[in-house]
């Protein structure tokens, strides 16, 4: 997956996302098991070989004398790991996994023109989640009713000065 295609969503409708997976792949796991073999093998081999002999004309007609020697040496070594994980799948995840699913079919429209669309159609919409006016101007508001209350003149229970 590339970082272009990772989402945050703010409200995932989970029902509906383990249904149309579901149907797509006809059932799914939460849970799946990955298992995979490492095989590390070395081969080491190892030859030495050593020869003398005289090739002197007046020593080689009386005695000859020739001695060769060989030494050789091979090994392997093996090395096997056997690795097991679980992945477990998120709403997120599977949801992101749905989505790729419809890019990949080209079944996901993204437009902005939502009178393009009909019923049925699968489409992606993007956009910025602003705070209601109404409810912003409420806490403009109270922060400004909590203002008044610290700058006003009335003195605390504590402190009444009799005149």
């Amino acid at each position: 997956m590339e970082a272009n295609e990772l989402m945050v969503p703010v409200y995932i409708n989970e029902k509906i996302v383990l249904d149309m997976l579901a149907i797509i792949e006809d059932g799914f796991s939460m849970v799946s098991q990955v298992n995979y073999t490492e095989c590390k093998e070395n081969q080491n081999s190892q030859k030495a070989d050593a020869g003398v002999s005289t090739s002197a004309t007046l020593l080689s007609k009386l005695l000859k004398i020739d001695v060769k020697g060989e030494i050789s040496h091979s090994g392997n070594s093996t090395n096997q790991d056997t690795i097991s994980k679980e992945k477990v799948h998120t709403n997120v995840s599977l949801l992101a996994k749905f989505r790729s699913f419809l890019v990949e079919k080209k079944i996901l429209k993204a437009t902005d023109d939502i009178s393009e669309t009909k019923v049925g159609d699968f489409i992606e919409i993007e956009g910025e989640l602003q705070k209601n006016p109404l409810i912003n101007y409420m806490d403009i508001f109270l922060d400004l009713f909590r203002l008044i209350r610290i700058f006003s003149d009335s003195p605390e229970l504590g402190n009444k000065n009799n005149a």
